[in-house]
């Protein structure tokens, strides 16, 4: 199931993407809820279960999903899709603006990896795992214009990516469990103020990343799709196209580390729980490495790949990432 949020005039709700159009999820529902199974309640039923928000939505659990497969199935088998009060159960894309999916309530992202150096800390530095915070409040969606917060710099890039949708509550889990709860994939982008990432090595449990660099308004934008993991068939082969104002500048699979994403999960979930809608940013942290600071304990330049394209972001640019299997963004820079 391909979830988004809209809104159609002053309405928002919950949907599905199907065959080019969108099937308004809460109106079907209260259809087959009404209609099918005479349910006196449905207009209740549906408000719990199907709230226009995908963190919600994902929090419901297992009784929502089943109603959001039910009413999909009733608006695709149903001769004229209407709703109990007339309206569409299919709705055409013109018609609909296509709104943020979720309001995670904490995002991680994968971090950079840190290069030996020869001091007694090189193995632990090597094997040390890395990863950072992202603000949840501060993402964009599909429709949102990215104004660059010119005060941090002129030089900000930007990368394709793929969010991990985490569905179930998460804490100190097994592989098996840790795969259970994936889920979905959302495609994202990620802004860089390239000129602000730095990083110091103070230790496994303390050191800073990126104090300015990911954390403006905009950072992140997310794409209007999460798509189901039975829709996804490997993540790792998810191919991404971005473009700068028509100009090709990526071509390749989505960077992340993908083979190692269930036991990533499960450090994460010995740190912190992991709630229903926790984004995750698998990154790719074999493409940037740090070297060991000089005196210890200062900044350190972060060295990147520079065979990995890093196309730079102008006011007035226009900038798509196509996903091949999730989702089109589309922003304009200001």
């Amino acid at each position: 199931m391909r979830l988004v949020c809209f809104q159609r005039y002053r309405y928002r709700a919950l949907g599905a993407l199907h065959e080019q159009r969108l099937v308004d999820l809460s109106a079907a529902a209260a259809a087959w809820l009404g209609v099918e199974q005479d349910d006196p309640f449905y207009e209740q039923e549906v408000a719990l279960r199907l709230p226009a928000d995908i963190r919600e939505f994902l929090a419901g659990g297992a009784p929502s999903r089943s109603l959001a497969a039910a009413a999909l199935a009733f608006a695709c088998r149903t001769p004229t899709p209407t709703g109990i009060d007339g309206e569409p159960l299919l709705v055409e894309m013109s018609d609909i603006r296509l709104l943020l999916p979720l309001k995670a309530p904490l995002i991680l992202a994968a971090g950079a990896r840190f290069n030996a150096g020869q001091d007694a800390e090189a193995n632990e530095r090597v094997a040390h795992r890395e990863f950072f915070m992202r603000n949840p409040l501060n993402v964009l969606g599909p429709s949102d214009m990215l104004h660059l917060p010119t005060g941090l710099g002129e030089d900000f890039d930007v990368a394709p990516r793929v969010a991990v949708v985490i569905g179930e509550r998460l804490q100190r889990a097994s592989h098996v469990q840790a795969q259970a709860a994936i889920h979905g994939f959302c495609a994202a982008m990620d802004v860089c103020a390239r000129s602000l990432e730095k990083i110091s090595w103070a230790g496994p449990m303390f050191h800073l990343q990126y104090p300015h660099a990911r954390s403006f308004d905009g950072a992140l934008i997310l794409g209007a799709a999460i798509v189901s993991r039975a829709d996804v068939d490997d993540p790792a082969h998810l191919w991404a196209r971005l473009s700068v104002d028509g100009n090709l500048v990526y071509d390749a699979p989505v960077p992340g580390r993908w083979d190692d994403l269930v036991s990533w999960i499960v450090e994460l979930s010995e740190v912190v729980t992991l709630e229903p809608g926790t984004l995750l940013i698998p990154g790719s942290a074999e493409a940037t490495v740090v070297q060991p600071a000089e005196p210890p304990l200062r900044p350190a330049q972060l060295s990147t790949d520079r065979s990995i394209p890093q196309p730079r972001l102008s006011r007035g640019a226009s900038v798509t990432l196509h996903v091949a299997g999730l989702d089109t963004i589309t922003t304009r820079i200001d």
